[in-house]
């Protein structure tokens, strides 16, 4: 099946839930063994305010952290389109991101990723499942309320967003979990990127340059220059390199770097601005830096922050 396949099916998948989650709000609400009023009209407003401050997307990015936490990965950040929560704050966006919510993870180590990896991409849609089931079966056996109602309209879309998000495509604005997941487990060329990305990572967390084996970050075989992974993976080359003193090796990764830069991030944009004058021995010398990039509080800003806006 070929990639506009797969997500044509999932653009149709996607419409058909959120209107079967709203066809079946309609009919409890027409439904009700009661007459409509005050608590149901409360009820009603409510979940149109849930979904419209993407409830369901929080609680999906909810289990994306909790799982990612659990596993031993450091929250960075978690953002909900217009807004980002980390560390550094609160930052307000006036654009609507690409992305309906992004939880940003940062290893603490570089074993076990593998795995790691695919529980945390499925912990989203299982929460999503896991929260809005149970939810939906207890509307249906309590006795009615009109808190029930709301749990139960809600449940309907806690469902659809869990089940939309299994559906394993690469879409123009990025993976779903489903792909992400099965990519790993079968751990294809884009997956290894990824995971070499994620163990130099996890090792700096702790550690240093030197700690990295060199075929983890050059001897990992890309098949596809579009992905975050891999500008990822050329920035930790072109650190490495500094690292060794190898201004060549530095200098011929910042130039494949550059050459990808019009899908870079806004942090990509500053790294090459704070790295390519070093390189080319405009500003002092690396080795004056040395000692300061080793530093945890300084690794952890400068390759696992995505800057102010969301990647």
């Amino acid at each position: 099946m070929s990639g506009r396949t797969k997500i044509a099916i999932y653009r149709v998948l996607d419409w058909l839930l959120w209107i079967g989650a709203s066809v079946g709000c309609v009919l409890m609400f027409l439904l009700m063994p009661e007459e409509i009023g005050a608590g149901e009209w409360v009820a009603g407003v409510f979940l149109i305010l849930c979904v419209a401050l993407r409830i369901p997307v929080t609680v999906h990015e909810a289990g994306h952290a909790a799982v990612g936490a659990a596993c031993g990965f450091k929250v960075k950040s978690f953002t909900l389109s217009l807004v980002r929560f980390s560390g550094e704050g609160v930052k307000f966006f006036g654009y609507a991101d690409e992305f309906a919510g992004m939880t940003e993870l940062v290893p603490h180590s570089g074993k076990g990723l593998r795995v790691k990896f695919v529980f945390v991409s499925l912990a989203g849609a299982m929460f999503d499942l896991v929260l809005g089931l149970p939810i939906l079966l207890l509307c249906t056996l309590l006795p009615y309320h009109a808190i029930g109602l709301f749990g139960g309209m809600l449940s309907l879309f806690l469902i659809a967003d869990g089940i939309r998000t299994l559906f394993p495509v690469e879409l123009p604005e990025g993976q779903t979990d489903g792909f992400a997941a099965l990519s790993m487990a079968k751990k294809t060329a884009e997956a290894q990127v990824e995971l070499a990305v994620w163990t130099a990572q996890g090792i700096l967390f702790k550690g240093t340059f030197e700690e990295i084996p060199s075929d983890l970050l050059f001897g990992t075989p890309v098949v596809r220059e579009d992905l975050p992974a891999f500008r990822e993976l050329l920035r930790l080359r072109v650190l490495y390199a500094l690292n060794e003193g190898d201004g060549e090796k530095a200098a011929a990764n910042m130039d494949r770097l550059q050459t990808l830069s019009d899908y870079f991030t806004p942090e990509e944009r500053m790294f090459t601005e704070r790295y390519l004058p070093c390189i080319k021995g405009e500003v002092l010398a690396y080795e004056d830096e040395k000692e300061e990039l080793n530093g945890i509080a300084v690794l952890n800003e400068r390759l696992h922050s995505k800057g102010d806006e969301a990647q």
